[in-house]
């Protein structure tokens, strides 16, 4: 399959990130280039901007390396991203693309630090309970996450498309996370996305409400993932069926629950408050986390 190639406005991102004097380099290789014709002209510009957005985020590592362990997981989890995704931005239904699916779920294959101890966490759960249980996103902060959100239970575009708990999922559901999350300033490797009852539920083939049964059943496993995640601070629970699970749930001492409205077009569109709603928590860890010294 041949790579896909740099869309107009991923290059253009990339371009606003340069200097003065690396934009007259790029310049002088353009010109260079230009007898040879369009597409070598093409390749250059390609070429430079990859560069140098793999020398920008090295620079990152290196810095983050030296602000301790949990930020160096951080820095090798974009690392690992960048370099299967070096011609992908991020970007809301991402995971629509076969190609950066498939990829996605190499990264989970080859079990990032980040992410290991979150997919044996998966793995022991479809074992207890006999149940499809979808995975963590690779992209995210996983075990390093200081913010837990915990939606409902899986939806179909998960369960039909992805297999991931992601915001890059082909669903409007995700693709308004993935915004709000982008305007409010949350840096994502600093979060982790999961469901309070993370099997899937269905009746007659169409998704369904927990029962209180299952919020209890989904809360205690909960639970045993917040003791896989040391640096915890926040868990956020994404709507009326989650927060009816706040009873059951265990948070560590120092973990703050707080929660939010569900991202879902049925919420957001019936009732655009809950989109100043979201916006506004996610700001608002966004703040307190840059106050605390994270972002």
């Amino acid at each position: 399959m041949k790579p896909k190639r740099p869309r107009l406005e991923e290059l253009n991102y990339l371009y606003e990130k340069l200097s003065s004097d690396e934009r007259e380099e790029l310049l002088q290789g353009l010109l260079i280039a230009a007898p040879r014709g369009e597409g070598a002209m093409i390749k250059v510009l390609e070429d430079e901007l990859l560069c140098h957005a793999t020398q920008e985020l090295m620079n990152e590592i290196n810095a983050n390396s030296k602000r301790g362990p949990e930020r160096a997981l951080l820095a090798e989890n974009a690392s690992s991203r960048e370099r299967s995704h070096s011609t992908v931005l991020d970007a809301p239904k991402l995971l629509k693309d076969s190609r950066a699916l498939a990829e996605r779920r190499v990264q989970i294959r080859q079990r990032p630090p980040h992410l290991a101890d979150l997919i044996d966490f998966c793995d022991r759960l479809r074992g207890e309970r006999d149940c499809d249980v979808p995975s963590f996103d690779p992209w995210d902060g996983g075990a390093a996450a200081q913010v837990l959100f915990l939606f409902e239970s899986p939806g179909p575009a998960v369960k039909n498309a992805t297999g991931i708990i992601s915001r890059n999922n082909p669903d409007e559901t995700a693709a308004t996370f993935f915004r709000l999350s982008e305007e409010a300033g949350l840096d994502r490797k600093l979060t982790a996305s999961w469901n309070i009852v993370p099997w899937y539920l269905t009746a007659d083939g169409s998704p369904r409400a927990p029962t209180t049964s299952e919020l209890r059943d989904g809360a205690a496993w909960a639970n045993k993932l917040f003791a896989l995640m040391p640096r915890l601070r926040y868990v956020v629970l994404a709507g009326r069926q989650a927060e009816k699970a706040e009873p059951f749930l265990g948070a560590p001492r120092g973990t703050r629950v707080m929660s939010m409205p569900h991202p879902s077009p049925s919420n957001v569109n019936r009732r655009p408050q809950a989109r100043v709603e979201i916006r506004s928590a996610l700001r608002r860890l966004a703040e307190e986390l840059l106050v605390a010294g994270e972002m």
